[in-house]
């Protein structure tokens, strides 16, 4: 009965232990695991980071690249007619925005409105500025009217859209 006894005390101190030994090396585990994660959203809020600044930079290239005298000195080409210029204004901002609308995802729905807005406002000069010429005419006459149009009227939607971009940018690094 003393052999017995020794065992089964044996016995439950091994279960003892044994279960202590699991709860530690479990308790373990979860940290291991835990310290991993907080590192694995580090590393992913660090490169999210990095994707959001890049974005925030080529939609403030986009924006001054779409301001009007910028598109009209890339569009106009020699030998244009006013037609075939407002034709090549209005595609390349649409190629512009087209291009870049992936970065919206980086932006605020309300910053990415204003920047919408810009992209109508910008067509919408371009088309006004059409309107006033003879269809036929050199395409110098219609660069002439948009620039004078932008002159006049400034380019408040673009100013806004960057105004917002940067507010954004600011609010996202600052420290």
């Amino acid at each position: 009965m003393n052999a017995s006894l020794t065992f089964l005390l044996v016995a439950i101190s091994l279960v003892i232990a044994g279960t202590i030994i699991f709860f530690l090396m479990e308790k373990q585990h979860r940290h291991n695991e835990q310290r991993w994660q907080l590192e694995l959203r580090k590393s992913n809020a660090s490169a999210l980071a990095s994707l959001r600044l890049s974005a925030y930079e080529r939609l403030i290239v986009m924006l001054e690249r779409s301001r009007p005298s910028s598109v009209v000195l890339r569009s106009n080409r020699s030998g244009m007619t006013c037609t075939l210029l407002q034709l090549e204004m209005i595609r390349n901002i649409r190629e512009e925005f087209d291009h870049n609308v992936s970065l919206q995802m980086y932006v605020s729905e309300h910053t990415w409105a204003s920047i919408q807005q810009a992209k109508s406002d910008i067509s919408e000069l371009f088309k006004v500025s059409y309107s006033k010429v003879n269809p036929n005419d050199n395409s110098m006459y219609l660069s002439n009217f948009v620039l004078e149009m932008e002159a006049a009227v400034g380019n408040p939607a673009i100013e806004n859209a960057l105004r917002l971009l940067r507010i954004e940018l600011m609010n996202h690094y600052a420290a």
